[in-house]
């Protein structure tokens, strides 16, 4: 289901705005609330998750635009949520926040930002990736 904010104008015509909705999966607290509250802040719906087992439990008739997974504490995780989001959620894009290494599954994710250097740089790959 899309999330959607309709307004009417004052010529009675409605405008229907949708929201891009968000899938988060960050296992530190404080920086998933962080990561939610600048994703919010750039208009999106974001639902935010700690660990693979909560992504397993999501209802599939939620469709995600953007899922953003954390490769820097779990590797084997952030594979086997993307794999699971490619099913689940095909039409979704997905960016893998952490740093390249040899070991990744490219074709599983559509971009990958180092979150450590700047929040600019993760803001413009979310801004791309849903355009």
């Amino acid at each position: 289901m899309l999330n959607f904010n309709a307004q009417k104008h004052s010529a009675g015509q409605w405008n229907a705005t949708f929201t891009p909705k968000t899938l988060l999966v960050e296992s530190d607290p404080e920086i998933r609330q962080s990561r939610q509250l600048l994703f919010a802040s750039l208009g999106l719906s974001v639902h935010a998750v700690g660990c693979y087992p909560e992504v397993f439990q999501l209802l599939g008739e939620n469709r995600y635009q953007l899922i953003v997974l954390d490769l820097l504490h779990n590797r084997e995780d952030a594979s086997q949520i993307a794999q699971l989001g490619r099913v689940r959620w095909p039409e979704a894009k997905i960016l893998l926040l952490g740093y390249s290494c040899g070991s990744l599954d490219d074709w599983l994710y559509d971009d990958l930002v180092d979150p450590r250097r700047s929040s600019s740089t993760l803001v413009e790959s979310v801004q791309r990736l849903l355009k």
